[in-house]
């Protein structure tokens, strides 16, 4: 047998490294300022599925950044 760990996608997560970290604050603060987000941060950090990232998708995000 061969031991097979699948990690869900993790929310706040935009670079895939399976932890949310300053990489990641630095990006959600990135996709906060377009205009138009790109898929890649709205997968990543759009919780509220509005279509934007906005300060209400940064509080799901201050959560896995911090911890509760």
């Amino acid at each position: 047998m061969i031991p097979l760990i699948v990690v869900p996608g993790i929310f706040g997560d935009y670079d895939y490294d399976t932890d949310v970290h300053l990489d990641d604050f630095t990006w959600f603060a990135d996709c906060m300022l377009q205009l138009e987000p790109s898929e890649q941060c709205l997968t990543a950090f759009n919780d509220d599925g509005d279509q934007q990232v906005t300060l209400a998708d940064f509080s799901a995000f201050q959560i896995v950044f911090t911890g509760p």
